[in-house]
C-alpha cells in the first residue's frame, strides 16, 4: 500500500499533557503514591508531564474527607482522604510535574466537607493542583445508584452550593466537570458553569463487563467498536466546542466494571488503545485519563502491583466483586519501596507520548484494511508516523511518500508474543525496568535514497516511524 503524507497543511497540536491516568478516590491513602514508596514517579516521568485524576465510583460510594484521621468515618464510608494523603500527592506532583485533578464527594452531600478538602488541597498540593471535580457520573444518580429521581436541575443546585463553599474556603480553585458517564449534560453544564470552568469532562468505555457481559478481543478490535468510539468522541467534542471549552475524557479504558481479564490486559488492548487515543485526539479531544488501579494485574490497568489482590469482596462495604477487585491499592510490604509493573496498556501510552506536542498532518489513506495511520509534524521538524496493525495473522508493508526530502528514518515497534499476551510486551525492543524506566534498545535506522520510504509493520504490532529532514 502507498501512504501519502501532506506535511504542508499542519493542523492542531496534540497537547503536551494529552495523556493522563485515572484512579479510584479510595486509593488516596496508599503509600504507593508516596514518591519514596514506589517506582510510580519514574513511571509517570516516562509519560511526560500529564494529569493524574482521582474519582471513580468509590468517590461517591465509600470515600469521605477526614481532616482528622482519628475521627470516625460516616457509616456509609470505608475509605478516607486525609491531609497527609494530600501532602503525599503534593510531593508526587512536585517531583514529576504532573497535575492533580481531585474528585470531591457529592453522592453524600456535604458542601462544607468538600470546601475543606479543596482548601487543604490548595495548601498541600499547591501549584500541582489542576482542578477539583464535583461528584462522579452524577447523570447515573437517577438510576437509583445514589439518588432516585436525581435530575440535572438537582445536580446544578448542588454544584452551586459546592462552588459557593469552595470559593469562600479556597478562592481561585479551578473546576472541571461534569464528570458524566454520557454527553447529555455537557453542553448545559458548560453553559451554566463556564465561569471558573477549566474544561469539560466525560467518561467513556466502548465495552462493558457489567451485567455479566464478557467482551472478547474480537469485540475490542471490531469496526463496530471503532464506530462507537468515534461517534461518542464526536458528540462530546461538538458539545464542548459549542461552549468554547476544551474536553477531557478523564475516565476511559476498554470495558467498564474493571475490564475483562485476558482482553483488557493484553497486547490487543495496547494496540487498540494506540488507535483509540490518537483517533480521539484527531477528533478534538484535548486529553484522556486512562483508568486503572494500583493493585491486581488483571482487567484494565496501565500499572499494577504483582501479588496484590485488591479489596476482598464480602469483607468491605460496597466492594463490587467485578468492578473493584483490581482497582484498589496494594499494600507496601516491610521490605521498602514497592515495584509497580507496567502492563501492556502502559506501552500504548509510551508510544502516544512520543507524538505529544506535534501538529497533525494529513495522511491518506488513514486506514487500509486493519492498518490505521497517523502523522504529526514534530517541533524539531521531523514527521512522526504511527502505523497500527492489530491483525494477528498479516504483516503489512507501507510505502510512504512525503512531500519533502527525507534524509533518514527510525522505527520503534510495539510488539509482543501474541495478540493475547499479557506479558513480554515491548516497545523499541525493551520492557519497562523494575525501577520504572524505559529506553528503547532496538531502533531500526536507515538512510533514505528513494523518495518513497518503505515501512514493514509485523502482524499484531504498531510502528512509530520518525522521518527526519
Amino acid at each position: 500500500m502507498v501512504l501519502t503524507v501532506d506535511s504542508t497543511h499542519p493542523g492542531r497540536v496534540l497537547p503536551a499533557d494529552y495523556l493522563g491516568l485515572s484512579f479510584e478516590a479510595s486509593v488516596l491513602d496508599s503509600p504507593l503514591l508516596d514518591p519514596a514508596g514506589s517506582n510510580l514517579p519514574q513511571l509517570l516521568r516516562d509519560l511526560g508531564e500529564g494529569r493524574i485524576r482521582f474519582g471513580g465510583n468509590s468517590l461517591d460510594r465509600v470515600t469521605a474527607w477526614s481532616p482528622d484521621a482519628g475521627r470516625p468515618l460516616p457509616p456509609w464510608a470505608h475509605a478516607r482522604v486525609t491531609p497527609e494523603d494530600l501532602g503525599r500527592l503534593g510531593r508526587l506532583a512536585a517531583l514529576t510535574g504532573w497535575r492533580v485533578d481531585l474528585g470531591l464527594t457529592l453522592g453524600h452531600f456535604d458542601a462544607a466537607a468538600a470546601a475543606g478538602e479543596a482548601a487543604a488541597a490548595r495548601r498541600l498540593i499547591g501549584s500541582g493542583l489542576g482542578t477539583v471535580d464535583i461528584g462522579n457520573e452524577p447523570d447515573l444518580f437517577s438510576a437509583g445508584y445514589t439518588h432516585a429521581g436525581y435530575s440535572y436541575a438537582d445536580y446544578r443546585s448542588q454544584v452551586d452550593r459546592y462552588r459557593a463553599a469552595i470559593s469562600a474556603a479556597a478562592p481561585g480553585t479551578e473546576l472541571a466537570g461534569p464528570d458524566t458517564a454520557g454527553s447529555g449534560w455537557l453542553a448545559a453544564f458548560g453553559r451554566d458553569e463556564r465561569s471558573g470552568l477549566a474544561f469539560l469532562t466525560q467518561h467513556f468505555y466502548p465495552l462493558t463487563r457489567c451485567g455479566g457481559n464478557r467482551p472478547t478481543i474480537a469485540h475490542l478490535t471490531s469496526s463496530a467498536t471503532a464506530r462507537r468510539e468515534q461517534h461518542a468522541a464526536g458528540v462530546a467534542v461538538s458539545a464542548a466546542r459549542g461552549q468554547g471549552l476544551p474536553l477531557r475524557l478523564d475516565e476511559t479504558n476498554s470495558a467498564s466494571c474493571g475490564g475483562q481479564d485476558g482482553v483488557s490486559n493484553t497486547l490487543a488492548s495496547a494496540l487498540w488503545m494506540v488507535g483509540y487515543l490518537l483517533t480521539a485526539a484527531q477528533q478534538g479531544v484535548n486529553g484522556v485519563n486512562v483508568h486503572g488501579g494500583l493493585a491486581a494485574c488483571r482487567g484494565y490497568t496501565p500499572v499494577c502491583l504483582p501479588g496484590a489482590r485488591g479489596p476482598v469482596a464480602g469483607t468491605e462495604p460496597d466492594v463490587d466483586p467485578i468492578a473493584d477487585l483490581s482497582l484498589g491499592a496494594g499494600r507496601v510490604g516491610p521490605s521498602g519501596k514497592a515495584r509497580l509493573t507496567a502492563q501492556p496498556d502502559f506501552y500504548a501510552l509510551l508510544l502516544v507520548r512520543q507524538v505529544e506536542g506535534g501538529r497533525w498532518v494529513p495522511v491518506t489513506p488513514d486506514r487500509t484494511g486493519p492498518l490505521e495511520s497517523f502523522a504529526l509534524r514534530m517541533p524539531d521538524g521531523s514527521i512522526r508516523l504511527v502505523l497500527d496493525n492489530p491483525d494477528p495473522h498479516r504483516a503489512m508493508t507501507a510505502r510512504v511518500r512525503v512531500d519533502e526530502h527525507v534524509a533518514n528514518r527510525a522505527v520503534l515497534l510495539l510488539t509482543g508474543p501474541s495478540l493475547g499476551a499479557t506479558s513480554q510486551v515491548t516497545f523499541g525492543g525493551k520492557e519497562v525496568t523494575d525501577a520504572g524506566s524505559w529506553q528503547p534498545r532496538t531502533v531500526e535506522r536507515a538512510s533514505i535514497a528513494d523518495p518513497v520510504v518503505q515501512i514493514d509493520v509485523p502482524a499484531a504490532s504498531a510502528a512509530l516511524v520518525t522521518l527526519s529532514p
